[in-house]
């Protein structure tokens, strides 16, 4: 059998960690469940969702900064840029 899963996001992992709960499965002591985001549902799921925090504030912020720099500067040539935001595990009772 499957020792975990990870779902796409939190509300897929909820909706996971429901129907393995309802099929008889112990989560996480027959199957660990993780979720992506770290979104207010994580918290008040039974057991709390075990999940990667997504830095959604440094996102829209970076986001933003291009986005001034770029109305600010509109006759600039366009250099693509890759910004690589550290994530971080959350682990609560689901994993």
């Amino acid at each position: 059998g499957i020792d975990g899963l990870f779902a796409v996001n939190d509300s897929t992992a909820i909706a996971a960690m429901q129907i393995l709960q309802n099929a008889g499965y112990k989560v996480p002591e027959d199957i660990a469940v993780m979720g992506f985001g770290d979104g207010p549902n994580a918290v008040i799921t039974q057991p709390a969702l075990s999940t990667v925090i997504q830095k959604g504030y440094e996102m829209g912020y970076e986001a933003t900064r291009l986005l001034i720099q770029r109305l600010n500067n509109p006759n600039a040539d366009i250099v693509p840029q890759t910004i690589v935001l550290k994530s971080a595990l959350k682990i609560r009772n689901s994993a």
